[in-house]
């Protein structure tokens, strides 16, 4: 007869797993739990120490002090690859523990700090593996700037910043990304086109607000080649920038007309990737522009003030991911434009009004994966009902704020999903009991969510898988 007892398992069978399987299962823990790990056993210390992705978890955080001749922080972790600076008073730094600890760093972060250029730069030189440099928010004790340097961050990748120095150009010789928000629109014109001068051989990701001198300059950048521009300023320069830069894959516009759209479409014949804010009026929106974005991937539209939309006959047959905002959505162009939309996984709507329950979940195309539903209402709030036999593919459905959504529209959604489906909401009790087949109770709650067979339920702000945009 077959014991029911467990069997014990010695600690010399677990310790000789190879590293690889436990590297793989440490890579799903969050950093709490990964930092009581590290702290088991020499074995674990070592491993998470020794690899990147794992030490990338952990960030040292200096907050509201003074860096000084006298500051010598105790009990550093000594595998940081990413640290943050946060209303500190940078004035100097000396001794060994800066040469030891920030050559190391791939990451350092400056954020509301009173800092003397001087120790800045004699900073920054001790961090021969930066790959990524923040400077936002922050006071400057002005100086003049060096002219003799020695070194350079050559692997330096990104930099984000609000302040513009000659020196940075000098030290940053490789960036790959630029970003600087709140910069160029009144002031620094000379500095920025002077640091984009100097980086336009390796530069591809760049924010800032294009002025038509800013445009006109970088019409003489020949080297200069983006694939990414998040853009900041009026419609007329995002059109001429398209116009210089034909390479361009990944777009963030505000304010620009369907005109200007259907303009910088034409000139991005690999445009992949657009975010859009459109104006701020009352007008009905129809984005013609998708006739002339064939390869479009990701689309993102944000109205500037509550106004329609209607599809109409667009279609765009590569798309993966939409995400609307704002919006009252027209139910004729709505059906047809994800009828043509065959590889369409992530739907993100935020805001949003639709005709009915039905039209928010009917239309969805079989290629869908995840769905989000932000503050979405309807006009028509009867009884609704899904269509016909109608099947998901949801691997996730995430619900905040949508207090009128009712208990049949979940009851028939739930087993019409053909594997297993993660539910979200924002923590709304009824919302959360109407999800649980219309539980009225904490107990019939408490009951259901250890049996649901259509999948798991979580009441925390989870995030959805990102949207295929890069992350700026």
């Amino acid at each position: 007869m077959a014991s029911s007892e467990p069997v014990a398992t010695s600690c010399d069978e677990v310790s000789s797993l190879p590293p690889e399987v436990w590297l793989l299962i440490f890579q799903y823990l969050e950093r709490d739990y990964l930092r009581e790990i590290r702290l088991t056993c020499r074995q674990w210390m070592q491993l998470v120490d020794q690899t990147k992705s794992l030490r990338a978890a952990f960030c040292v955080v200096f907050r509201s002090c003074t860096m000084d001749r006298k500051f010598n922080p105790r009990n550093l972790y000594p595998a940081a690859l990413y640290a943050e600076v946060d209303h500190v008073r940078l004035v100097a730094i000396t001794g060994t523990w800066w040469s030891t600890f920030g050559a190391i760093l791939t990451r350092l972060d400056f954020r509301g700090c009173r800092i003397a250029l001087p120790e800045l730069w004699a900073l920054l030189s001790g961090t021969p593996n930066l790959e990524e440099l923040i400077l936002i928010v922050n006071k400057y004790q002005l100086a003049p700037e060096p002219t003799d340097l020695s070194w350079k961050l050559e692997k330096l990748k990104s930099l984000s910043c609000d302040a513009i120095f000659d020196t940075l150009g000098r030290i940053c010789p490789r960036l790959e990304v630029l970003m600087l928000p709140n910069y160029g629109k009144t002031r620094g014109y000379a500095k920025l086109c002077h640091l984009l001068d100097s980086v336009q051989g390796t530069l591809k990701t760049l924010s800032c607000y294009f002025t038509p001198d800013t445009v006109k300059q970088i019409a003489g950048m020949s080297r200069l080649k983006l694939t990414c521009v998040l853009h900041r300023g009026k419609g007329g320069t995002a059109v001429e920038l398209s116009r210089l830069q034909p390479s361009i894959e990944d777009l963030k516009v505000s304010f620009a007309s369907t005109k200007d759209l259907c303009e910088i479409g034409r000139n991005l014949p690999n445009l992949q990737h657009i975010r859009i804010t459109t104006c701020k009026n009352k007008s009905l929106f129809l984005p013609s522009f998708l006739a002339n974005m064939p390869q479009l991937k990701g689309l993102s539209i944000t109205a500037g003030s509550e106004r329609s939309i209607n599809f109409a006959e667009f279609k765009a047959p590569l798309l993966k991911a939409l995400r609307l905002e704002l919006f009252r959505i027209e139910s004729s162009g709505w059906r047809h434009f994800l009828a043509n939309c065959p590889n369409l996984e992530m739907n993100d709507l935020t805001d949003c009004t639709l005709a009915s329950w039905s039209e928010v979940f009917d239309p969805q195309p079989q290629s869908l994966s995840y769905l989000r539903l932000e503050k979405v209402c309807v006009s028509q709030n009867t009884a609704s009902t899904i269509s016909g036999q109608r099947t998901f593919n949801l691997k996730e459905l995430k619900v905040l704020c949508c207090d009128d959504i009712p208990s049949a529209i979940v009851q028939q959604l739930l087993p019409r999903v053909r594997r297993r489906v993660s539910l979200y909401c924002d923590g709304d009790l009824q919302l959360r009991r109407r999800f649980f087949f219309g539980a009225t109770s904490a107990a019939e709650e408490a009951a259901h969510s250890s049996v649901c067979p259509y999948g798991c339920f979580s009441a925390g702000r989870h995030r959805l898988p990102p949207m295929p945009f890069k992350p700026y």
